[in-house]
């Protein structure tokens, strides 16, 4: 039941796209500061729009490393605050997030997320970094790395 619903959102989120959008794919790894805390490998996609130049909507899938099943769905808006001089981006963001566990009798939470983030230009592979603090029943500071291609 989990695997149609994640591959329903993912189809919703990718039929949302309009044609003028343009869209980055990332991979990244993610750690999780909570109780436990957690490594895990991250994949989204950021999806920018020709009217609206300093927004971008970044839906994300993150799979934790765990001894139990455990994933995070966030749905955040970047606002690029300013452009680095060698094309790079900073960036606050804000949005949501569901986390899904199977740990015990298995539970989902929904929470909000504040942070910031920035990217660098480097051609065809765009590193990037993000801190991010997820609000919720399972509140936590996150940190992820990763690459936009």
């Amino acid at each position: 039941m989990k695997k149609v619903f994640l591959v329903t959102l993912a189809a919703f989120m990718l039929s949302a796209i309009p044609a003028s959008a343009q869209v980055e794919p990332g991979v990244a790894v993610a750690y999780g500061f909570g109780a436990k805390g957690t490594l895990g490998i991250e994949g989204r996609l950021q999806i920018g729009f020709s009217a609206i130049d300093n927004l971008r909507i970044v839906p994300a899938f993150t799979y934790f490393f765990t001894d139990f099943s455990l994933f995070a769905v966030d749905i955040n808006l970047h606002y690029h605050l300013m452009n680095t001089e060698n094309g790079g981006r900073i960036w606050a963001l804000g949005g949501v997030n569901l986390l899904n566990t199977a740990e015990g009798e298995g539970a989902t939470d929904f929470g909000g997320n504040l942070g910031a983030g920035f990217s660098g230009d480097t051609g065809l592979l765009n590193p990037f970094a993000e801190v991010k603090y997820v609000f919720g029943n399972a509140s936590q500071l996150m940190v992820t790395a990763g690459l936009f291609f």
